[in-house]
């Protein structure tokens, strides 16, 4: 990798991990070289076998597969600027593995669609490809999202806040739910909704922080200036496609104190199969009472309905409703108004500090 650029200097553990990477001579990967249809008969056939793509995530996205893949062959033209794909192909078995990284802000990225069909070194030996990527790029964190019920992913991934520690590392349970964009209707509420932008953050990220965490607001880099993510849309543009973040604070009108969030991404449709690019987080303070809980989630699912209602040639969205995330225990507050679970995911985070001890727990897995 020629970035020495990024470093003043490499230093001892750099180089280190460069040429552990090498020692993977065996496994010869190639980036984004393969066709999205091609990939998706790879995809279908994991699913059949491991529910990677299961019957039920494939009904509602298979008719807007055409849309999917066009944004992803746009993405793959960024090289790894937007979206890329590490593959491994043996040819004399007939094995396939592979993995997909979107970006999600300026410097922190999501990893998703870990494949195989048989070869399990070799996704190991991609895990740690790719993360030794984030090590000499400096990017600023990972993350992962898998299903509660997946036995690898719980083993490797779910140990990230165990391995790395909570101040590096985010590992927690959401509920994964959708909402029908003309379901909430506007009425009188007890909450008022401010927008935060980058003039005015409106103490967005201290917000975020207190009640997700510093890790998870931290990978989301809403400690810095440009929280809408301008700089990153302006990247995604040169290729053809486009990335937007709506932020809002819900205040109490009685104290003004900030009690709810919401925040709203605006991505390529279908970057993720599970739609995790175009998801709002949407996040509560847990000491309201329930009547003042239902009404924040109502105003702040209402505008976010709005923003997906109106249609943005930029960012075409097909679907009728739209998706988010909430901790477990308001999943019976938002059913009460419309709302419907989709699926319980983890989602796991690792921040920059803990890419080395990240490297060193999968390199494990492969002794």
């Amino acid at each position: 990798m020629n970035r020495h650029k990024k470093h003043d200097l490499f230093n001892k553990e750099i180089l280190e991990y460069i040429n552990k990477v090498k020692s993977f001579r065996d496994f010869d990967f190639k980036v984004n070289n393969i066709s999205f249809p091609d990939l998706l008969k790879h995809y279908e056939l994991i699913g059949k076998k491991y529910t990677f793509l299961y019957e039920q995530k494939k009904q509602r996205i298979e008719k807007y597969f055409p849309l999917i893949g066009e944004n992803w062959e746009k993405g793959w033209k960024g090289n790894k600027k937007i979206l890329w794909t590490l593959l491994f192909k043996d040819s004399k078995t007939n094995s396939m593995a592979s993995v997909t990284f979107w970006r999600l802000t300026k410097n922190s990225w999501v990893a998703q669609h870990l494949t195989s069909t048989g070869y399990p070194s070799a996704v190991i030996a991609m895990m740690l490809t790719a993360q030794l990527e984030g090590m000499v790029e400096l990017y600023k964190s990972f993350q992962n999202w898998f299903s509660i019920d997946n036995p690898y992913a719980n083993k490797v991934f779910g140990q990230v806040v165990k391995v790395i520690g909570k101040e590096h590392g985010y590992l927690e349970t959401v509920c994964y739910m959708k909402i029908n964009l003309n379901c909430i209707i506007e009425k009188c509420s007890k909450v008022e909704i401010i927008d935060c932008t980058n003039n005015n953050p409106n103490n967005i990220f201290e917000f975020i922080k207190k009640n997700k965490g510093a890790s998870f607001a931290i990978s989301e880099e809403l400690d810095q200036d440009d929280i809408e993510l301008k700089e990153l849309d302006d990247i995604y543009r040169e290729y053809g496609l486009a990335r937007k973040r709506y932020l809002k604070i819900a205040l109490n009108k009685e104290t003004n104190e900030p009690i709810g969030a919401i925040i709203i991404n605006r991505a390529p449709f279908g970057f993720n199969f599970s739609l995790l690019e175009n998801r709002c987080d949407l996040i509560l303070c847990k000491n309201i009472s329930s009547e003042l809980q239902k009404d924040t989630c109502e105003s702040l699912l209402k505008s976010a309905q709005n923003i997906f209602s109106n249609y943005d040639p930029d960012i075409p969205y097909p679907l009728d409703y739209m998706q988010f995330t909430v901790d477990e225990y308001l999943l019976d507050t938002i059913c009460d108004i419309g709302g419907e679970l989709i699926k319980k995911y983890r989602q796991s985070i690792w921040l920059k500090q803990g890419f080395s001890t990240w490297f060193n727990l999968v390199e494990g897995f492969m002794k």
